[in-house]
């Protein structure tokens, strides 16, 4: 199965849902590709890949588009910053570091900014959330990261910010056409980690 996914879901519940495929499924190979929501969507309407998990839906009538407990999200800095409380002004002073121009999570922050009347100084936008997490904890901006994802501590750390960012909603995608039962047993899969990640957030 080519399953092509976003780095929100590499760097929280992937590995459970590789065990669990695993357990389930033993004789099923997976071929992963993490891109942002745009090449991975682009990969699939040319049927390069299966499955997506990522975060915008799609509904027509040649594919199931599965809802998926979104990720919480929360702001996160070097460890200079970990007992400090932030107002989003003080946040607007920093660079800011979060994820692909265009992608929700950017638009997500941009908006909150734009509600409070505020805009970031310099927005750096990377599609990789490990080189989001090694710039913050190097002290060059404040990022925005799934919580509990695997790239938090040591030396990055979650921020007392007095504005809390919206979820990031998931989405589980795949094509009519394919065999349907496997594919919504991995989308149940899939639902099942999200949900315990979501419980220890």
């Amino acid at each position: 199965m080519r399953l092509g996914l976003v780095s929100s879901v590499v760097h929280t519940w992937l590995c459970d849902l590789i065990e669990e495929v695993a357990r389930c499924y033993p004789r099923l190979e997976l071929e992963l590709t993490v891109e942002p929501t745009p090449n991975i969507a682009a990969a699939f309407e040319r049927g390069a890949l299966d499955m997506l998990l990522t975060t915008d839906d799609r509904h027509d009538q040649t594919c199931v588009c599965a809802d998926l407990p979104p990720l919480a999200m929360g702001w996160f800095g070097p460890e200079g910053m970990r007992d400090e409380k932030l107002s989003l002004a003080d946040v607007v002073t920093s660079p800011l570091i979060t994820f692909t121009r265009n992608s929700r999570p950017h638009a997500n922050v941009l908006a909150l900014f734009s509600d409070r009347g505020l805009r970031p100084s310099i927005v750096h936008c990377i599609t990789s959330m490990a080189a989001i997490a090694r710039l913050t904890q190097r002290g060059l901006g404040i990022a925005t990261l799934p919580l509990a994802c695997d790239l938090a501590g040591p030396g990055i750390y979650e921020l007392d910010v007095d504005a809390q960012l919206p979820p990031l909603p998931l989405y589980c995608i795949w094509r009519r056409s394919s065999d349907v039962a496997t594919y919504k047993a991995i989308a149940d899969l899939a639902r099942a980690c999200a949900e315990r990640h979501q419980r220890q957030t």
